[in-house]
């Protein structure tokens, strides 16, 4: 279970990016260069009532309302880690993300995004291009002009290749506060399957999936909500841990029910050849 990162290490960041800020030193003038775009990032798993439960209590925190979503991930794995299903998923993902894309019709946009996740920070670079472009993700060149270009070029310097699907529908809620804009999801109706297999395959996962995000300190109406649904956080690859657990169960049964299938019918073929020559010794000759 992750740790919990209270205020005081909130603060305390904040404090330290001010002071070199006003020092002008070169450390902060690189780090406002980042390519990612850090966040603090709390993950939390829910059974589907207290999830509900969750959502009704912040739909009357967040006087905006909510945004509905269907989602759909493609995350992208080196070989040796794609036939190992079990290990922990890392903590530097690579995805292609689509939303609100129907049934074997693609989104408009896909957003190319690669995820480093540290010490309860969520780092995020993404690139929106059209789902037409995706194909170029295929090509053993890099298009230099294409705005997906740095992603491409992970793939390829990495040996990437596409590795699971993950499906979800996704309920969110955002708000401004005094250190930037803060957020609220809910991830339900999970589904996942091995990249490209038949959508018989896919398998369900019982878990919700929360996600609280913020730029400095735990803000007062996240607070709430953890501490009115005692909430304990869980590792920041909650929702890939879950995926590949149960992807590889049923990758696991099928091999098995395979093999055991490939047996039944060997020893059938056996009995078939051994009563043919039972057959062929007892036959009276002319």
């Amino acid at each position: 279970m992750a740790r919990f990162f209270g205020p005081s290490l909130f603060v305390a960041a904040h404090d330290t990016l001010n002071q070199r800020k006003k020092s002008g030193t070169r450390n902060f003038a690189r780090e406002t260069a980042l390519k990612f775009r850090p966040q603090y990032e709390l993950i939390f798993v829910l059974e589907s009532r207290l999830a509900a439960a969750l959502m009704d209590s912040a739909s009357k925190h967040f006087a905006a309302g909510s945004t509905e979503q269907m989602i759909c991930d493609h995350y992208y794995e080196s070989p040796q880690r794609k036939k190992r299903l079990r290990a922990k998923s890392p903590s530097r993902q690579y995805r292609v993300r689509q939303i609100d894309s129907a049934p074997n019709v693609p989104a408009p946009y896909a957003s190319l995004e690669a995820l480093r996740l540290e010490r309860g920070m969520r780092l995020l670079r993404q690139s929106n291009v059209p789902s037409h472009e995706l194909s170029k993700l295929k090509s053993a060149a890099v298009d230099k002009s294409w705005a997906g270009k740095w992603f491409h070029k992970k793939l390829l310097k990495h040996s990437l290749l596409p590795s699971l699907e993950i499906q979800f529908d996704q309920t969110s809620w955002e708000a401004d506060s005094f250190d930037g804009t803060l957020r609220l999801s809910v991830s339900r109706n999970i589904q996942a399957a091995p990249f490209q297999s038949a959508s018989s395959s896919r398998v369900r996962i019982a878990a919700n999936i929360v996600r609280m995000q913020f730029s400095v300190s735990l803000p007062s109406v996240l607070k709430s909500l953890i501490y009115e649904f005692a909430l304990l956080p869980d590792q920041s690859t909650a929702l890939l841990d879950l995926a590949r657990a149960e992807v590889a169960s049923v990758v696991d049964d099928e091999a098995t029910a395979n093999s055991f299938q490939a047996k039944e019918t060997h020893a059938f073929r056996v009995n078939e050849i051994q009563d043919f020559h039972q057959e062929a010794a007892t036959c009276p000759l002319g």
